[in-house]
């Protein structure tokens, strides 16, 4: 997998030029949505509007967010009681702060127990914030609140958190550690580690997402691969057996986007088609009822989906054509759509068609980039 390979998956890049906007909504719980408020929003509102060139935003660790500049520098917000805006400190910010001077800041995310993790424009990994349960990756549970290398490896491709955590380098393999109460990091056990361990053998992982207790990963040729939790049929393989190794869901080859989210997951095949599985009791799946299902379902019959997003009983996504749409439960306004109603099919949030990026954090906020 090459660097260019890397920025296709959004480590920074896909905005680009001035007059590149950031918006956040949704609860404001410890000023996660960065407005420099304390009052949740039901629709969005431009953050961080004294910086031009947001190139990507991502998902804090409970309330609130990170987002890197076209120039990859690297800002957060929000909650930072354990240090996890790596500021150096355990002070809330009400607004986007820059994190250090560094511009070679890839893809960040943030963990669900408070840790956050990154893996640099060097294909170095870095974490901080909680190690509570191994999830900074350093051998030891020890928390930091500034940015540490995770050991020596300079081949790491992207890095994606929950409870567990999950990692693939530029050669493909996939690596897990943290809590793995469920085998959602794909070890074949429940053994918690706090260092990277390889999942099987296999040299062609393309994606993983991982959040609470399950991950939903993908190869490069296109299928589509499951483990942990299976509540709900949230793995996807018409069962609700937990799976503590990547078992494949379904045969098909045409899998693009997949993601996990707190209950259900979802995916978006070469098509543009939007398909979604698990959990729904708040309509979260966009099927136009509240019935969960064990097996992938298509949403609508739309082949314009480009980008996925999953909360906690939440989605957000992206169509081609630049356009942002939201279901599922819709506590603290996280839907964007001016309401606190949850839908149960996508609904479009204002007009704008110039939407490029994406976030969503469990059930409390969301983001967004509009922008060239």
């Amino acid at each position: 997998m090459s660097n260019s390979r890397k920025l296709m998956m959004g480590a920074a890049g896909s905005s680009g030029g001035g007059g590149v906007e950031l918006y956040g909504w949704g609860r404001n719980y410890q000023n996660g949505v960065g407005n420099n408020s304390d009052d949740s929003v039901s629709s969005p509102v431009q953050i961080g509007d004294d910086v031009s060139d947001w190139s990507n935003v991502f998902k804090g660790t409970a309330y609130g967010g990170y987002a890197v500049t076209d120039s990859y520098e690297l800002y957060g917000w929000g909650q930072n009681n354990v240090g996890q805006l790596g500021l150096g400190d355990t002070d809330i910010r009400s607004v986007p702060t820059q994190i250090g001077s560094l511009t070679n800041w890839g893809r960040v995310v943030g963990t669900v127990v408070g840790g956050a993790l990154a893996v640099k424009t060097d294909n170095t990994a870095w974490s901080w914030g909680s190690g509570s349960n191994g999830q900074n990756g350093r051998g030891n549970t020890t928390a930091a609140s500034s940015p540490i290398q995770i050991g020596s490896l300079t081949t790491w491709e992207s890095i994606n958190g929950g409870y567990g955590v999950l990692g693939i380098t530029t050669g493909g393999t996939l690596f897990g550690w943290g809590a793995n109460n469920y085998g959602q990091t794909g070890s074949g056990d429940t053994t918690v580690r706090s260092s990277p361990v390889q999942v099987g053998a296999l040299t062609t992982w393309h994606t993983a997402s991982i959040t609470g207790e399950h991950a939903i990963c993908r190869l490069d040729n296109g299928t589509l691969y499951a483990m942990g939790r299976n509540a709900n049929g949230r793995l996807g393989d018409g069962s609700t057996t937990n799976r503590s190794s990547p078992v494949q869901i379904g045969s098909l080859t045409t899998w693009v986007t997949v993601r996990a989210g707190g209950f259900h997951s979802g995916g978006i095949a070469s098509n543009g088609t939007l398909w979604m599985w698990g959990a729904n009791s708040n309509g979260q799946l966009g099927t136009g009822n509240t019935t969960e299902v064990s097996s992938p379902v298509q949403v609508g019959s739309d082949t314009n989906w480009s980008k996925l997003e999953l909360g906690l009983k939440a989605t957000i996504a992206l169509r081609t054509d630049g356009t942002l749409w939201t279901w599922g439960e819709a506590e603290h306004g996280i839907l964007g759509d001016g309401s606190t109603t949850s839908k149960s099919s996508p609904v479009q949030i204002g007009s704008d068609t110039d939407w490029t990026e994406i976030a969503m954090v469990a059930n409390s906020v969301a983001f967004g980039v509009v922008g060239e």
